[in-house]
């Protein structure tokens, strides 16, 4: 039996899961959950699944290179987990692929 007052085992570290075509809105979307895992939550690492991205446009890049530094800031750790071949190209085409930590799936490195 859970008594209110426990607290739920911590965690370190949180997933969110995108997916499809990440355009303008979705930037903002974005934008606002990083920046209040950033500035509010106790996860000092957050792995974006980015595995079933097939397309995002410079807004979504934008918040994510923002995002980043953000994070760097809060001795935090934003980590691209999984990537896509499309987001692999994207971040090639602008020189960002040495910017994130990237982990794979089958490399055991997410601590929930």
């Amino acid at each position: 039996m859970n008594h209110p007052a426990q607290r739920k085992p911590f965690r370190p570290s949180q997933v969110l899961d995108l997916s499809g075509q990440l355009r303008g809105a979705d930037a903002l979307h974005l934008h606002i959950r990083l920046e209040k895992l950033a500035q509010g939550s106790r996860h000092k690492t957050v792995y974006l699944n980015v595995h079933d991205v097939w397309s995002m446009d410079s807004a979504v890049l934008g918040v994510l290179v923002y995002m980043w530094r953000v994070f760097r800031e809060h001795d935090k750790e934003l980590v691209l987990l999984d990537p896509s071949p499309a987001v692999e190209r994207i971040l090639g085409s602008e020189e960002l692929e040495g910017l994130f930590r990237i982990c794979r799936a089958d490399d055991n490195c997410i601590s929930r």
